[in-house]
């Protein structure tokens, strides 16, 4: 039996590990950083690359994903970040986007500059690119990396992807699996995919994945998605979690993020959640374009933006986030709603984290 610090914890829960990231001066310990906005998937829902200008996940505003204005993160001023980062508590990075993250030209240094300032990373991507022995080798130093799938078969992937890379993507799955690289796969449940959520499952462990994480599409017209439904998907969801008593050796997880999200989702829809944002203070977004977003949901819009590294020291900009009040109930949905809800009541310490894990400083 492997140890609790060998498995994937994804909750907001791990924020409870570290209560100081809540009061005083911001020092984030976890960082979303878009190294593109540039992608050559096109995936049903997602809120950066569509056509505008309203984003079809969560109804933001996001001038700076024109397309006309997509680019690339330059490596000295990420070098001149990550340095800083690291000086004010940064202890891990997840690249992801944005964009598809590998398309960086650059992206392997990125990734060997993140460990080189004592910082673990994690990635999200489509990972269906041939990629050369430089990326391997930098990517297999990452703590975890997760695969945007939302299939079980070439043809579903096709329609949530918008390109035919399933085969590629498998290969470059196994071939990390093999390096000793904790990857996983990413299932967007959908009313077109959702018949393959046990086959999502089987075709991970098969391919040497050590986790499948479930979760809900998040649209504008919040339910219509899984309209008659939803009972289908709580059976394979439970059917899949079987998978890994009967079938699964230890090793690999079955994460069922659909079923907590969409009770949260129905919450934001009915007004349940209002109060101070503090997520910028422990996980904020550094976009391609240089500014500090205060989270990936107001990304690339005018109301989440904080500063611009190009422009002043990330110094300046953690003071100023430190002294922010976003009232959440203005804001789109947002997973960490409950964790901001438990925060204001002051329960936040009331509360137990997960078990330590490989991933724990990802809050």
């Amino acid at each position: 039996m492997k140890s609790p610090m060998s498995k994937t914890q994804i909750t907001h829960l791990k924020l409870a590990r570290y209560p100081e990231l809540v009061s005083g001066p911001a020092r984030p310990i976890h960082w979303d950083v878009d190294p593109s906005s540039v992608c050559d998937h096109r995936c049903r829902g997602c809120p950066y690359i569509f056509d505008g200008p309203i984003d079809p996940m969560l109804g933001i505003v996001r001038p700076e994903t024109a397309k006309d204005k997509r680019t690339f993160l330059h490596y000295s001023v990420f070098y001149r970040f990550a340095r800083d980062a690291a000086e004010h508590g940064a202890k891990a990075i997840t690249f992801v986007g944005g964009g598809e993250p590998t398309l960086h030209p650059r992206f392997p240094e990125m990734m060997d500059t993140a460990r080189h300032f004592g910082m673990k990373f994690g990635v999200i991507t489509h990972l269906g690119r041939k990629y050369d022995d430089a990326f391997f080798e930098a990517v297999g130093q990452a703590t975890w990396v997760r695969v945007s799938v939302n299939a079980a078969h070439r043809d579903t992937y096709l329609k949530h992807q918008g390109r035919d890379h399933f085969d590629q993507m498998l290969f470059n799955m196994e071939r990390l699996a093999k390096l000793g690289v904790r990857v996983g796969m990413s299932f967007l449940i959908t009313n077109d995919n959702y018949r393959e959520i046990v086959g999502a499952a089987q075709l991970a462990e098969f391919h040497g994945a050590s986790f499948i994480q479930y979760k809900p599409i998040i649209e504008i017209e919040l339910g219509k998605a899984y309209d008659g439904i939803e009972e289908d998907i709580r059976a394979a969801l439970f059917t899949a979690k079987g998978l890994t008593r009967d079938r699964f050796q230890a090793h690999f997880q079955v994460l069922d993020q659909w079923t907590a999200r969409l009770d949260e989702l129905k919450r934001h829809a009915a007004g349940e959640f209002s109060g101070p944002c503090h997520v910028q203070r422990f996980n904020p977004k550094l976009g391609e374009n240089g500014v500090v977003y205060t989270c990936c949901e107001l990304a690339y819009s005018t109301e989440g933006a904080i500063g611009s590294i190009y422009e002043e020291p990330l110094s300046a900009i953690l003071e100023r986030a430190g002294t922010m009040a976003i009232d959440q109930k203005g804001c789109p949905h947002c997973w960490d709603k409950p964790l901001n809800t438990l925060i204001n009541e002051g329960k936040l310490d009331t509360c137990t984290p997960p078990p330590e894990s490989v991933d724990q400083e990802f809050v």
